[in-house]
């Protein structure tokens, strides 16, 4: 008997982009879930910043330059299960995210974090 489809989602998943002089750059949430077919969204809150992910072959591409008081990123993430890594530095710089396996800045999963990318 075949499995039902999940319905779309249609959530917005908000990825608040933070800058202080303590922490320097974080995300919150650090590590978000995100349903496919639902919606990710960048916003840089303190300072503008660039977002970069690795690896780069998902709807999320290299890197995302995050301008603070523009209105946020929109990234569908579409209907595959994957995980990112990313790392958030100064605005029009660049950082190198660890790998898949690897400790970095931060992860978002989407679906169940496997699968293709």
């Amino acid at each position: 008997m075949a499995q039902p489809r999940r319905a779309p989602s249609e959530a917005t998943v908000p990825i608040n982009l933070h800058w202080n002089q303590k922490e320097g750059y974080f995300a919150t949430p650090q590590n978000p879930d995100i349903d496919p077919d639902a919606t990710a969204q960048l916003n840089a809150s303190d300072k503008s910043c660039t977002i970069c992910f690795n690896p780069t072959t998902t709807p999320f591409g290299t890197c995302q330059k995050v301008k603070l008081g523009d209105p946020p990123i929109d990234i569908p993430v579409g209907p595959t299960n994957f995980t990112v890594n990313y790392c958030i530095t100064d605005y029009q710089a660049t950082c190198t995210a660890s790998g898949p396996k690897d400790t970095s800045t931060g992860t978002i999963k989407v679906g169940s974090g496997e699968g293709g990318r």
